[in-house]
């Protein structure tokens, strides 16, 4: 019965030998991989023959195989311990009989990770990445109210007053507890008492603000969630107008 044949794909696979060489005066690494019952060979160039570094794969080699990039027989004597790996697979035809195909591993993970030739970028930290674009985004953003999403207020249809008209109302789970000072804060109020309470303030200054104060999912807060925020707000110094600032009209 004729063997079936492997299709195109991703398969787990091991290690299972590696050897060490060079050729026409490049650094390179052989590794053999069983792949179900197919042993599959992957050839890869460590340095170039002018002595410049395969950046690309001595990375994606140290990544799946745990290699430190030191010692390259390291990574001989451990393919023979059937280091554990995501192998993406593909048939291809022979570059001298395009009649003869060959099936060859394209790429190496380790397990878990998503194939695509590598992986993503690691993130930069939040917080310093906003502190060096966050101004370029706005601005290019242009002007705007304030945004719907988890941490914001939810924007009314029509403007009133010199900022953006209070959120519109939602619905907010029964209390836990009594609000504090019996006064039945919501999330409305407390952007309603923000711009009260900060009526020179400009409108990124009022998000900003917001932003510092409320950050919990503002759907599942409660009233005593937002009598806690109605508290912060009202602690909060006003902001009066510098020099540079004119009177508003009204």
């Amino acid at each position: 019965m004729e063997k079936e044949k492997m299709v195109n794909g991703r398969y787990e696979a091991v290690t299972t030998a590696g050897s060490v060489y060079e050729k026409e005066g490049k650094s390179m690494v052989a590794f053999e991989f069983l792949v179900g019952d197919e042993h599959l060979r992957t050839y890869t160039t460590l340095f170039w023959a002018d002595g410049k570094p395969n950046t690309k794969l001595i990375k994606n080699t140290r990544d799946w195989s745990g290699w430190d990039g030191i010692d390259p027989y390291w990574l001989q004597d451990a393919a023979k311990t059937n280091i554990p790996v995501v192998v993406t697979v593909a048939w291809e035809a022979d570059r001298n009989d395009p009649t003869k195909e060959y099936c060859n591993i394209k790429w190496v993970d380790k397990p878990g990770v998503n194939s695509g030739g590598g992986n993503l970028p690691e993130p930069a930290d939040r917080a310093t990445f906003l502190a060096k674009w966050g101004a370029r985004f706005r601005a290019e953003a242009g002007p705007q109210g304030i945004p719907t999403g988890r941490h914001t207020p939810v924007k009314a249809a029509a403007p009133a007053g010199p900022h953006s008209a209070p959120p519109a109302r939602v619905s907010a789970p029964v209390p836990s507890r009594p609000p504090v000072g019996g006064v039945n804060h919501t999330q409305t109020s407390c952007w309603d008492a923000l711009q009260a309470g900060q009526p020179n303030a400009s409108q990124p200054e009022l998000e900003a603000l917001w932003y510092s104060i409320v950050t919990g999912d503002q759907a599942s807060m409660t009233g005593a969630d937002w009598a806690r925020v109605a508290d912060a707000i009202s602690r909060l110094s006003v902001k009066a107008a510098t020099a540079d600032e004119e009177p508003m009209p009204f």
